[in-house]
């Protein structure tokens, strides 16, 4: 027997003592105690508003400072260029999914969803395409935020409600995509969001995941798992079927081109790096567990998996994640799918919260918005200077006087900056180029003017550093050269 201080997540009329009134055959359509017909601004006049808000935010982000990271878009955007001007516009956005197809083919990856984004992401300026980053983030965030909002009333849906935005946020690496736009896992992470919200259509949720699957395949455990429990009921089971076999091929393609690879073939399938990468993801897990065993203990709610099998799935597909990754990397922005599924699935558990006690839901409504306001501000700050470190750089090299050769110690880094630098001005005659730990000069043997010095990277020669500071910014230091003896 439900006792008479709690609220069932899947009741369809709460009990009046939990903040909510119970629904009428009118009401639950819309319709005033009068009679009127229902409306749609009546319904959702808030979830209007809410959206307009939202995309007026969106839009005005793409006007922000933004710019390019240190890591695939410059080389993606003159791949699709460089198609483009050989193809023409159309051409040119179908041959670089071709080419992304086969260089991925190379690389030992399965990511149809990704050579599609290549091909038309890039197109955008650089503002509007991290508002694209941002709106997918915030995608990622509205699916367990409509969960939440469907299986519960009154005051434990806004206890629940910001418990579930606290545990999400609270995961530094989950926001990755912000600061390097060409991540797999934050596009993945918006297909799953998606994917939650189409709670009663079977099939657009299979649709979502598996695109979320065709960015980064370790989300295929997760198909597999809504495809294998669609499975149990008759009327889904075909879809069930369905999914589940797809799911099934995807990671044997992804198995098959990862062994041919030469990006794959770094994994390790050793125990130590298993060992490794497992007390490695505890720790990537225990800020966002905290803030879910924050508010298990103030709340006290009933857990249960027995009625909704979404915490059966999320469990499942982020444990599946995580042991697809504990031969390769589970650190930085890996953490962030099996974070978010992992504890979600805790989150998704909660069948009822008491609704008694106005003091703990208060206190639990409390502790949720604390912890996810820290958090969400720490990783803010952490996400700006991430940000503004690389416009900080740009700037220091566009302040150069002449045409200077400038040395840095980040190979990959060396040629996005100078992509970046002249996007900003085309016809620059200098050039950055990666110095390596045993070289005094650029790699094509050219002297250097400056040298770019980022600590935690490949070490350099004294000599380089010994110069004064012509510019310094929160992470690197750029040094003239005097001496290259």
């Amino acid at each position: 027997m439900i006792p008479p201080d709690s609220v069932r997540s899947d009741s369809s009329e709460p009990p009046l003592d939990s903040g909510s009134v119970a629904p009428t055959e009118g009401s639950r359509d819309g319709a005033t105690e009068a009679g009127e017909a229902p409306t749609f601004w009546r319904r959702y006049h808030l979830g209007v508003w809410l959206l307009v808000i939202l995309v007026a935010a969106l839009v005005a982000s793409a006007f922000l400072p933004w710019e390019w990271s240190f890591i695939d878009d410059g080389n993606q955007i003159t791949i699709l260029r460089g198609d483009q001007a050989a193809h023409g516009w159309l051409g040119g956005i179908l041959q670089d999914m071709i080419d992304m197809y086969h260089k991925d083919r190379w690389w030992g990856l399965f990511r149809p969803s990704f050579w599609v984004f290549a091909g038309t992401f890039y197109l955008l300026p650089v503002g509007p395409a991290h508002a694209v980053r941002l709106a997918m983030v915030v995608c990622a965030i509205g699916g367990p935020l409509v969960v939440a909002a469907r299986r519960f009333t009154g005051r434990p849906r806004a206890a629940m409600l910001v418990w579930t935005l606290a545990a999400v946020v609270a995961s530094q690496q989950f926001f990755a995509g912000i600061w390097y736009p060409s991540l797999q896992e934050t596009s993945g992470l918006c297909f799953v969001g998606l994917g939650l919200i189409a709670q009663r259509r079977p099939v657009v949720r299979a649709l979502c995941w598996l695109v979320a699957a065709w960015f980064k395949a370790p989300f295929s455990w997760l198909l597999l798992a809504y495809g294998l429990v669609l499975c149990r009921r008759r009327e889904t089971r075909l879809v069930g079927a369905v999914t589940s076999l797809v799911a099934v091929a995807t990671l044997a393609i992804t198995a098959y081109m990862s062994h041919v690879g030469f990006y794959t073939g770094a994994m390790n399938l050793s125990r130590h790096t298993v060992r490794v990468n497992f007390d490695t993801s505890v720790g990537q897990l225990a800020v966002p567990l905290l803030v879910v065993v924050a508010g298990l203990a103030v709340m006290r709610p009933r857990i249960d998996v027995s009625g909704d099998p979404t915490a059966l799935v999320m469990l499942l597909g982020g444990a599946g994640y995580l042991a697809n990754l504990l031969v390769w990397k589970v650190d930085a922005y890996y953490a962030g799918p099996y974070t978010y599924l992992l504890t979600l699935a805790v989150v998704f558990a909660v069948s009822e919260v008491g609704t008694r006690s106005l003091t703990r839901l208060a206190a639990a409504l409390a502790v949720s918005a604390v912890l996810g306001g820290y958090f969400l501000f720490d990783n803010a700050q952490y996400a700006y200077n991430r940000l503004s470190a690389v416009n900080a750089l740009r700037d220091c090299v566009l302040r150069l006087p002449g045409s200077p050769v400038v040395g840095f110690n980040r190979e990959e880094a060396s040629v996005r900056l100078d992509f970046i630098v002249r996007e900003h001005r085309p016809h620059w005659g200098g050039e950055v180029t990666w110095v390596r730990p045993d070289q005094l000069t650029g790699a094509d043997g050219k002297p250097l003017r400056y040298f770019i010095n980022q600590p935690g990277y490949e070490a350099s020669d004294r000599s380089l550093t010994s110069g004064p500071v012509v510019c310094h910014t929160s992470e690197v230091s750029i040094y003239r050269v005097v001496s290259q003896s």
